[in-house]
Parts: structure tokens; C-alpha cells; sequence
């Protein structure tokens, strides 16, 4: 959640936004909603930023979770590596 809002707040800037106006997203987006669907377009970039972390997300816990086979060594080595940094 935390690495998908700082890049929706990077696209939000990107297209002439404050970054502080990730609260409002749903609303800048309804303003937007007459836009087409193509590349480097608000909506466009906002979907593609949304897919691309819940595949990537999704994909490390998936793999995580068939490499240890045990939720709580899941959760040990995510804290083991948030802790790293």
C-alpha cells in the first residue's frame, strides 16, 4: 500500500498535481474520467501504477509463501528484511 501510494503521488505530480493530492484521488480522477485510455493519461497512468504493484505484491507473497509453506516464516523474513534497511 505504502510503495503504491508514493508512486500515485508521483503520477499525480507528474500531471500537474501536488503530491498531498493523493487524498483527493477519486475525485481528480472523475474529473478526468472524459479522457481516453491511452498512455500518459492520468487514468491510464493510475490504473497501470495500480496493476503493476498488486502483480508484483501479490507475486513475492505468492512465491514467498510456496518457498517457506508456513505463513509465519512469511511474516519473520519480511520483518527480517524491513528491518535491514
Amino acid at each position: 500500500m505504502v510503495s503504491t501510494a508514493l508512486f500515485l503521488a508521483r503520477i499525480l505530480e507528474k500531471h500537474g498535481y501536488r503530491k498531498s493530492d493523493i487524498k483527493r484521488l477519486f475525485d481528480i480522477l472523475e474529473k478526468h474520467w472524459e479522457e481516453p485510455w491511452d498512455c500518459g493519461y492520468l487514468k491510464h497512468d493510475v490504473q497501470y501504477c495500480i496493476v503493476y504493484h498488486l502483480l508484483l505484491w501479490g507475486g513475492f507473497l505468492s512465491v514467498a509463501l510456496l518457498e517457506f509453506r508456513n505463513v509465519s516464516l512469511v511474516i519473520m523474513q519480511l520483518l527480517a528484511w524491513f528491518s535491514f534497511w
